[in-house]
Order: structure tokens, then C-alpha cells, then sequence
């Protein structure tokens, strides 16, 4: 579903079928989770628009808003546990899917922003100012995602963590799941560098600095999820404090 909103599905000539291939997404998820027979989580995945808000581009925050609610809509009829707004670079953008998602239902929001090698969105904004502009809007996690690889989305979840432990009130969990490391094109492929033992090491990195939501975007297989949930498993077990992987 990550990118089955309208302006996305616009350009394949399916700006119609919003509600169907999203609900048919959340199908997918749900039957898994029933084959697995594990108390697993079904999240809706909500990218961006692809277009640059007014006034700075052409669309209006009111259609972005109106788009986002449009396939928010549909998964929560396909009946998701929780929304995850991921790889979105502009700040305002994110307060409107936020904005929609509130309008729409109560559940959980995981606000996830995508981070450019300078530790800024793509946007401009710094962690600092991502963690005091969603903090305030009622999301139960403030992230990272995709953009570079675990080296370089460490600090910026960090900053997250530092930022957010100084606010009164409810404080949102961290998240962060970045790429695989960088992407390169070798013989016609896509190849992401960083191999399951990699990702297993920043596991512990992050989960020691704070981040409480921890996986991998693009480039990560299931080897790199299995590694993750050993290496979870293992540093939970050390501390010994009952936290829940």
C-alpha cells in the first residue's frame, strides 16, 4: 500500500482504484498473520504523495490531505492495527498526513521522515525540528527511514531520542529503519551493501541509544529481519528487565 495513493496511482491510469488495491493490500497482510499464527501486528503503510506542496509547488495541502485520507480510509475498512506514514522528506507534508489520519480514526501513528546524507529531510528540517513539530500532534512514534543506511540514520535517531526525553508530557517511542546501506547498480541490479550480521550490530546500537522500534527498508530480506529479532532477543535478555522485544 505504500504507494496506493492517488497522485501515485495516477500516473499507471489507477487513480480509481484506491480503495480496492489498498484494501486488497491489508487481504494480503491479515492472511499471512493467520497462516503464521503469530500475534503479529498489521500495519498500513502510507508513502508519499510524490507532489511539493503550495506554496512552493502546485498542490494544495487541502488535496494532499484530502488524498491521504482517501487510502486511510480504505485500509482502515480492510481493518490495519496501526497507520506507518514512511519516507516522507517534507515536513509539512507528513503534518497533513497526520492531519488526516487524526480526522480519520484513533489508532496508533508511527510518523516516520526520510533523511538526506547531512542529517536533514529532504526538505531541510533537523531532527530537532521534526521531533518538536509531530510530537505535538499526538503520534505514538516519531522516526527514520530508508534514506541512507544504518552509519548514517544512527545520529539522527539519537538526536530524536535526546530531543524528545526533554519534552514534558506523553513522549513518542523513536523508530528506525533505514536502507540496507547505500544502493549501487551493478550489471544492470540494484545491489544494498549491508549484510544480516550488519544490520544485527545496529540492532544493538539503536535499541541502546533509545530507539524502541527497530527494522530495515529497502534492500532488507528476511535474513536481515531474522538477524534483527536475534539480536533483540539477545539484548533484551542481557538487561533482564522484562522490556518486550
Amino acid at each position: 500500500s505504500f504507494g496506493a495513493n492517488r497522485f501515485k496511482l495516477e500516473a499507471f491510469g489507477l487513480a480509481d482504484r484506491v480503495h480496492e488495491i489498498n484494501k486488497k493490500a491489508v487481504r494480503l497482510a491479515r492472511e499471512a498473520r493467520e497462516i503464521a499464527g503469530r500475534p503479529v501486528l498489521v500495519a498500513g503503510s502510507i508513502g508519499p504523495t510524490g507532489r511539493t506542496l503550495a506554496p512552493f509547488g502546485v498542490v494544495s495541502p487541502e488535496a494532499v490531505r484530502a488524498a491521504f485520507r482517501e487510502q486511510i480510509e480504505a485500509l482502515l475498512e480492510g481493518g490495519v492495527d496501526l497507520l506507518v506514514l514512511e519516507t516522507i522528506g517534507s515536513l509539512d507534508e507528513m503534518t497533513e498526513a497526520v492531519g488526516a489520519a487524526r480526522d480519520a480514526c484513533d489508532l496508533p501513528i508511527v510518523a516516520s521522515m526520510t533523511f538526506a546524507e547531512d542529517g536533514r529531510t529532504i526538505g531541510g528540517s533537523s531532527p530537532e525540528e521534526v521531533a518538536a513539530r509531530l510530537s505535538g500532534l499526538g503520534v505514538a512514534a516519531i522516526g527514520a527511514n530508508c534514506s541512507v543506511g544504518p552509519q548514517r540514520l544512527l545520529p539522527v535517531v539519537e538526536a530524536l531520542v535526546r530531543h524528545l526525553s526533554e519534552r514534558n508530557g506523553p513522549v513518542p517511542v523513536v523508530s528506525c529503519m533505514p536502507n540496507a546501506g547505500w544502493p549501487a547498480h551493478v550489471a544492470g541490479r540494484v545491489i544494498y551493501p549491508s549484510s544480516p550480521e550488519y544490520f544485527a550490530g545496529f540492532t544493538r546500537r539503536a535499541a541502546e541509544a533509545g530507539v524502541r522500534i527497530i527494522g530495515g527498508c529497502c534492500g532488507t530480506t528476511p535474513l536481515h529481519t531474522a538477524a534483527m529479532r536475534e539480536a533483540i532477543d539477545a539484548w533484551t535478555a542481557e538487561r533482564g528487565d522484562g522490556l518486550t522485544p
